[in-house]
């Protein structure tokens, strides 16, 4: 319940309970202990993998009109993030893979998007899976909004979304789901959707 309460996606709430029930049942056997084999503790007929649960598998995305009114909201008060908002609502990328795009991603002569890195807390890593490292083709007014934030002369490894001038770097996504998203859902008031993983 804990897990759950700190709205980790089901696959990742199975992956953690399954990890510490597996280093148990390891440390015991090396401490000389007779373990069970993991496949006879339950009966599978009545037991299943919440990502296997029909509702953990709904999708339940902002309608046409919610969308616009966000990015007219955030057009309005945080144009800062205005592009990143943008970037996300048309390419369906997840919060950490459009914060770690730099300007060396960004491709607009063939309007195409390389996706390669995630960046969580600061620190760049690898996509969430093999099949996340993709290209995203763009469409003309997406194409249009990159044209426009490139028209700086960003160096290459530069952020293509940053926080407010006053900051400047990467977008901290802890900061912008309390602070921007939060304030979004009160002049709009439209509720947030769980975000993608």
């Amino acid at each position: 319940t804990r897990l759950s309460r700190r709205k980790l996606a089901p696959s990742t709430i199975d992956r953690v309970i399954h990890s510490a029930l597996r280093g148990m049942l390891r440390d015991a056997e090396l401490a000389g202990y007779r373990v069970p084999d993991l496949s006879q503790l339950f009966d599978k007929r009545f037991v299943k993998r919440l990502d296997q649960i029909p509702d953990a598998a709904e999708i339940d995305p902002y309608t046409d009109e919610e969308r616009d009114r966000i990015l007219d909201w955030f057009l309005a008060n945080r144009r800062a993030y205005y592009g990143f908002v943008y970037f996300r609502f048309w390419t369906g990328t997840r919060p950490s893979e459009a914060i770690a795009l730099r300007w060396e991603d960004v491709d607009l002569r063939n309007r195409r998007v390389r996706i390669r890195r995630s960046r969580v807390l600061g620190e760049d890593g690898k996509p969430k899976t093999g099949r996340s490292r993709r290209d995203i083709l763009l469409h003309e007014s997406l194409e249009r909004l990159l044209r426009e934030r490139k028209s700086r002369r960003p160096e290459p490894g530069d952020f293509v979304f940053e926080t407010d001038v006053r900051w400047k770097g990467d977008i901290d996504s802890g900061f912008f789901m309390r602070t921007p998203a939060l304030q979004v859902q009160i002049g709009t008031s439209i509720s947030q959707k769980r975000p993608r993983r």
